[in-house]
């Protein structure tokens, strides 16, 4: 097989990148306001949502998911082959039907949707046509866990449900059955048989609602007459009314703007049990199905956008009013708190410690502020915002000297066994989370020794023993090791950053001096001790040695989405754009391309070699801020990062398939999980600061409108609420306009940097 050089690869998604912005000849279905088709039209995903507690995956794996479990695991009412999968419903073609004998039948044919309906139910609509010459019966069936008392109410079929969900939290759990042919009901399966007369058409239609209180539910459980127009309507609507719309000439940003935005609609729990009260994003749904601090942030910052503050506040609420021993927990369910034992270690007192992810939640927190402004809210988080974010002094700077370890070892950083960290300490990957690791015997630890030093790049003089022993030895010094790492530091200056302005926000002006001291030691310190003038990088710190982890990782652009960088560290952008280094088709790999060793070969390519989405949208924002504050020559590299970023999100460059995958291969754009929808990263927020240009001071009135040029001949984004105003963009025909409540408040004949100033702030 012929391979593609890195060259070639990369020149051919810039080429793709170019073709992919063409302006669209017609009207878009994001322009006439159907999301729902624009998102449509495709055969290869299976989960349905909608904010709430219920979701499903419809098809070969159906099973129905209440919280964070499996609510029905077995159902023909929900599988099938997919023919279309649409955000407002899903369609399917029965691989099957049986007769109540279980004997196979012929010669029916069968529309089906299922879709996930309003107020945690479930529907499903069968339209069955019997084109032969002899009467057959269907025998639709499915399953709850935990099935108990069933009764007829109100001509719906009700019942308790016992298992399937957190029983702790949820005091009891009812299910509510509207269905237009006669239920049976046995040892917890359900099925209904559906006479279809010789010549004829029979439509059967369901609906199940979930929910606490058993009147509610009932009523809940309805049949309309049209029943998935009204999934549409919900989603045409949540997706133009209450988000800011975007269209523009590029068809990929268009469209992903609006996929991203119904991945994380459909994570959000809006308010129901334990831990689960106030409107949260989980981090994912059929995986990762809790609410996480180290992407909270990420969530955060993207949910702002919504016209309601609600989700992007309960979001936030959510971590700090449940706190875990005091600092931030790293999973939220309903039912518990959980620090994560992988997390766990020696806190500087000597007791165990759970310590939290790496994380930017203060900032983000601020960056809500900064569009729907609550003082009061602020004042009644401000006590656990100062608890948690003094862990970093408490706890993670134990030798005093300033700069922040992530400690005990790399799994807080929630970017595990980096080569940043093999560079001291090469055995982290094989301790991983447990940190029980040994060597099994001599051979074990002579053919892992000669591995390592074949593959893994050390501290120049590190020796690795060939004997069980001395491995262990090793082992044991290696085990809690701390590292000052670009990060932690650069979180810490975001999180201090924005202390200081909550602080000035709610009127605690020794507290606002206090943090924005602590912020400006702590960059002084970064670029004073991490900052590598000679080789133009950014590196992580050993925190015994005080030494540079000589490895280029994606973190080392950092300090400019942080706002720590300013010009005299431009030349890392160098390191960027080169396609020898980070300048992948589909970036930014894990690891510089240049790293000598090979961890592939080991199996240590976890955060080694594969694009993250986590990582690349924190540096395409670095390169847009540095691009448009501080040299503009790097527009057109900031314009295309963005761009590849985006086309990493489309398997194959296929405009009907965008997903949210865990990581992706640089080189190829391959997703490990395309299906995952993974909340671990942001682009909303991306799109509209940067495309659209919206820059909003938490503390003053002043908007600064700053698109980055993305090469674009058209650009509308409306409905973007700001301060209690509505605001909206426009860049067409040469032209930049901005609108604020339906007037024009400036404009300008070039693409650059607006400033306006709104005449009053909505405050509560």
């Amino acid at each position: 097989m012929k391979r593609t050089s890195l060259a070639q690869a990369t020149l051919a998604a810039a080429l793709l990148c170019i073709l992919a912005a063409n302006p669209l000849a017609a009207e878009t279905p994001a322009q006439n306001g159907d999301i729902c088709r624009l998102l449509g039209g495709r055969s290869d995903r299976d989960f349905s949502g909608r904010p709430g507690n219920l979701s499903a995956i419809f098809g070969a794996k159906a099973r129905l998911i209440y919280m964070a479990a499996d609510l029905s695991t077995k159902s023909s009412l929900f599988g099938g082959r997919i023919v279309e999968w649409r955000p407002d419903f899903v369609q399917l073609q029965p691989d099957t039907l049986a007769d109540p004998e279980g004997q196979l039948i012929e010669g029916i044919t069968t529309e089906k949707y299922c879709w996930i309906g309003p107020a945690d139910s479930v529907l499903a609509e069968h339209a069955f046509r019997n084109p032969t010459s002899h009467d057959q019966t269907v025998r639709l069936g499915f399953d709850l866990q935990g099935v108990e008392d069933v009764k007829l109410q109100d001509g719906r079929l009700t019942c308790k449900i016992s298992a399937g969900y957190p029983c702790t939290v949820v005091p009891q759990l009812f299910g509510a059955l509207s269905v237009s042919h006669p239920v049976t009901v046995s040892k917890g399966r359900m099925w209904m048989d559906i006479p279809i007369p010789a010549g004829k058409s029979v439509s059967c239609v369901v609906a199940l609602a979930i929910g606490a209180d058993l009147e509610n539910t009932v009523r809940l459980a309805r049949l309309g007459r049209q029943p998935h127009t009204e999934s549409t309507l919900y989603w045409n609507h949540v997706l133009t009314e209450e988000i800011p719309t975007f269209t523009c000439d590029d068809s990929y940003l268009e469209k992903l703007y609006y996929f991203r935005w119904w991945s994380l609609l459909t994570k959000m729990n809006v308010g129901g049990f334990g831990h689960w009260i106030k409107p949260l994003a989980r981090e994912g749904t059929v995986g990762f199905n809790a609410l996480i601090s180290y992407s909270g942030g990420p969530n955060t910052i993207d949910l702002r956008w919504m016209r309601s503050p609600d989700y992007a506040y309960g979001n936030i609420q959510s971590f700090y009013e449940n706190l875990h021993d005091g600092n931030l927990a790293n999973h939220i369910y309903p039912d518990t708190l959980d620090g994560d034992g992988a997390n766990r270690g020696t806190s500087r007192d000597g007791k165990p410690l759970d310590f939290p992810y790496h994380n930017f939640l203060v900032k983000a927190l601020a960056d809500i502020h900064a569009l729907h402004p609550n003082r009061a809210l602020l004042r009644r988080l401000w006590p656990a915002l100062q608890q948690a974010t003094g862990l970093y002094d408490r706890e993670l700077d134990a030798d005093r000297d300033g700069l922040y370890e992530t400690y005990p070892w790399s799994n807080i950083t929630g970017q595990e066994w980096g080569a940043r960290f093999l560079y001291f300490h090469p055995y982290d990957n094989q301790l991983g989370y447990e940190r029980t690791w040994r060597p099994k015997d001599d051979a074990d630890a002579a053919s892992l020794g000669e591995k390592i030093e074949k593959n893994v790049v050390m501290r120049p003089g590190t020796r690795i023993p060939r004997t069980a022993t001395e491995m262990v030895k090793q082992v044991d010094q290696d085990r809690h090791y701390r590292q000052e790492t670009l990060d932690e530091n650069c979180y810490a200056y975001a999180n201090m950053m924005a202390m200081s302005d909550i602080a000035k926000i709610i009127g605690e002006k020794s507290e606002h001096r206090r943090w924005l001291a602590a912020a400006k030691r702590t960059r002084s310190l970064v670029l004073k001790n991490l900052w590598d003038p000679a080789a133009g990088f950014f590196y992580d710190r050993d925190g015994a040695t005080k030494q540079w982890a000589l490895v280029k990782s994606p973190t080392g652009f950092y300090p400019f989405w942080a706002g720590i960088a300013k010009k005299n560290q431009l030349p890392i952008f160098k390191h960027l754009f080169n396609p020898a280094e980070f300048w992948t088709p589909f970036p930014i790999p894990s690891i510089s391309m240049d790293y000598r060793g090979d961890l592939r070969k080991m199996g240590w390519a976890y955060w080694n070699w594969s694009s993250w989405p986590m990582t690349t949208s924190h540096v395409v924002d670095a390169a847009a801020r540095a691009a448009k504050q501080l040299d503009p020559s790097l527009v057109p590299g900031a314009a295309e990062f963005l761009r590849r970023y985006t086309m990493v999100h489309f398997i194959k460059a296929d405009l009907n398939r965008p997903c949210i995958s865990e990581y992706f291969d640089p080189i190829t754009g391959d997703p490990n999980a395309p299906s995952l929808d993974y909340a671990h990263s942001y682009y909303i927020d991306l799109i509209m600061r940067h495309v659209v240009g919206i820059e909003a001071d938490p503390i003053s009135n002043e908007v600064l409108i700053n698109p980055l040029d993305m090469g674009l001949m058209r650009l509308e984004a409306r409905n973007i609420r700001v301060k209690g105003h509505d605001l909206n963009v426009r860049w067409k025909d040469g032209k930049l306009t901005v609108e604020v409540d339906g007037r024009l408040a400036a404009s300008d004949a070039k693409l650059k940097p607006l400033k306006i100033r709104l005449t009053s702030t909505v405050f509560k």
